[in-house]
């Protein structure tokens, strides 16, 4: 049994008439009036409709009305939720989803991590839906896909506006066949950050914003800022997603015992002691917590400079010869932005180093506990078969670099263009994809409908099957993957997550032949 605990974060959400009645004026600064939903709500959960064996689901996005602290802030919502509602499903279910656009400018949707078709009604994030349209999307979820995913814009050249505003919210499917596992209590947290408040409006994008990927200065676990969770029994799965643009968080809760189980939805064949998690943007992470004695565990966020070499980069990058203005303000704002992450690293009193929210533990009942050994039992049927390196076909290169002064992120020394299809390959086919990054920063590596197994990390081969959508490739390294490219013919994309970098050019066309 979970009781959640007031947060100081949000008032009472209004009455689903007081939405549907009408909505609340706000001048705008050129004089129009724009009409927002009258929506307090953190995060929501929505089962759908099953009618006939599909389930259904209404989804729209719209701009909404956000409560911190005395502030009401214009943010974009879906169902009036902050960030969008929980979706839940079940594998092997054929789902559909109405989705409105009642912003205005167009939107869509992208299935984060959801092997389902890149093109129809599927995962077609070439698709438009323009303001003022309503589409369906349909598809099939896969069997054995239980796990945590999630949905957000991908619009070229919008995704870090619309993304930062508030449009993402997490899918969970759930399995068909329930196992000891599923008698744990689940906490899921959606991890988000937005900017401080200018007159009510979240300000634009900086220059320095795109160049480095930009965080907000408030933290929110499910639209909420110290957000607890009481439990009953000392054990929890805890789901986490990073929603955020760019921030990554680096984590752990002391005192408690930590057993990684699974990573972008995909079960690992054996339960894994960790003290600490970095999750980048787009990631998730499903962990087994067990607290051992009544009491509250918060969860902290330690320091992480995802940056190092940034401050030798950016002034190689600088021409020696004299600045223009404009090239001089940019390079104040690096400078700015190098001593500000120096104070983060350093300075144990900023927000690097807070806790995000809590677990706690109201009274230690002994109860059904699940074991190491009873964990790997079940972790072993739910883990994805493993690739095999002589399966391989071809093997590619895929080299991040940067062109700080042209504001242009690259792969394979090319800018994205949805008109040039970067990488062919062959429905079927395994391949061993190399990602490169030659810049300053890491950088999140994204592939859309096919996951990867990790094979090399940081030059060392993986011992271990470890499956994922998104991947973190530190500044100056590398990772490898094996990718099989499975069930769907199509176009889709290849990207870096931090999106401010992905919406400036880091994101390749991927076309898999059938």
């Amino acid at each position: 049994m979970m009781t959640s605990i007031q947060s100081p974060f949000l008032d009472k959400p209004l009455s689903r008439r007081a939405v549907l009645q009408g909505g609340l004026k706000l001048a705008t600064a050129t004089g129009l009036a724009l009409t927002f939903s009258q929506s307090f709500a953190a995060v929501t959960e929505e089962q759908g409709k099953l009618i006939e064996g599909i389930r259904h689901f209404e989804l729209e996005a719209h701009p909404a009305l956000l409560k911190v602290g005395s502030s009401l802030v214009q943010t974009w919502s879906y169902n009036g939720s902050f960030p969008g509602p929980i979706l839940r499903m079940t594998e092997g279910e054929r789902v559909r989803i109405r989705f409105s656009n009642n912003l205005e400018e167009v939107t869509n949707l992208h299935f984060h991590g959801l092997h389902i078709p890149p093109t129809g009604t599927g995962d077609d994030v070439f698709r438009e839906v323009m303001p003022g349209e309503s589409v369906m999307y349909d598809f099939v979820l896969p069997e054995k896909s239980a796990g945590c995913y999630w949905y957000h814009p991908h619009v070229h050249g919008k995704v870090h506006s619309q993304l930062f505003k508030g449009l993402a919210g997490a899918i969970i499917v759930e399995a068909k066949e329930k196992t000891l596992l599923d008698e744990i209590p689940e906490v899921l947290w959606v991890l988000k950050d937005i900017s401080s408040l200018r007159n009510g409006f979240i300000p634009e994008a900086t220059m320095m914003d795109m160049m480095m990927g930009r965080e907000g200065d408030v933290i929110s676990l499910n639209g909420e800022i110290g957000i607890g969770v009481g439990l009953e029994h000392p054990q929890c799965r805890l789901k986490l997603l990073n929603a955020s643009n760019a921030r990554f968080y680096r984590l752990h809760i002391p005192n408690a015992k930590l057993w990684l189980l699974a990573t972008d939805g995909h079960y690992l064949s054996q339960a894994k002691p960790v003290e600490e998690l970095l999750i980048t943007p787009g990631e998730r992470y499903e962990l087994l917590v067990e607290l051992p004695e009544a009491g509250r565990y918060g969860l902290e966020m330690l320091p992480y400079n995802r940056s190092p070499e940034m401050g030798m980069m950016g002034m190689s990058q600088m021409p020696s010869m004299s600045l223009s203005s404009d090239q001089n303000n940019m390079h104040e704002q690096h400078m700015q932005h190098m001593q500000h992450m120096q104070h983060n690293m350093t300075n144990p009193d900023t927000p690097n180093t807070s806790v995000l929210g809590y677990l706690e533990l109201n009274t230690h009942q002994e109860g059904k506990k699940l074991d190491f050994e009873a964990a790997n039992t079940i972790l072993k049927d739910l883990a994805p078969p493993a690739l095999k390196l002589e399966d391989v076909t071809t093997t590619r290169e895929f080299i991040f670099s940067e062109d700080m002064m042209a504001l242009q992120f690259l792969i394979n020394g090319q800018s994205f263009d949805h008109m040039r299809i970067d990488t062919q390959v062959n429905l079927g086919d395994v391949e061993l994809w190399r990602i490169i990054n030659t810049t300053g920063m890491d950088h999140s590596f994204h592939l859309h409908v096919y996951p990867f197994q990790l094979y090399r990390q940081q030059d060392e081969s993986l011992n271990e099957i470890i499956v994922k959508d998104t991947v973190n490739v530190p500044a100056g390294q590398s990772v490898e993957v094996l990718v099989a490219f499975r069930d769907f013919a199509g176009k889709t994309l290849y990207h870096c997550h931090v999106v401010e970098h992905e919406d400036l050019g880091m994101m390749g066309l991927l076309e898999v032949l059938g």
